[in-house]
């Protein structure tokens, strides 16, 4: 759903399901990296507003704000620098 930038479905299993927002593939990826990778900028929104952890990062050490910049999403980006992601660590490049 978030992938998709599906918002009513994102809310609908969020809130039926009681899920686990911050919950990591085998590689270490969150919805929030996905919505941050798709530009799913509500759904990002969403999943901020419901407490996903912005710094959360994945198996080879990036975060959704890499993964934002990394497509080309700066709206995304900007949000989750508005909210608190750590920048510095991107000072340097991305990985």
């Amino acid at each position: 759903a978030v992938a998709e930038n599906d918002l009513t479905e994102a809310q609908s299993l969020i809130d039926k399901y009681k899920l686990n927002i911050d919950h990591q593939s085998a590689s270490g990826l969150t919805a929030l990296h996905y919505a941050a990778l798709e530009g799913s900028f509500e759904c990002l929104e969403l999943l901020v507003n419901k407490g996903a952890r912005i710094d959360i990062l994945d198996s080879k050490g990036c975060s959704p704000l890499d993964f934002a910049v990394r497509g080309g999403n700066f709206d995304c980006a900007a949000y989750l620098i508005k909210a608190g992601a750590e920048i510095k660590r991107i000072v340097n490049g991305l990985r």
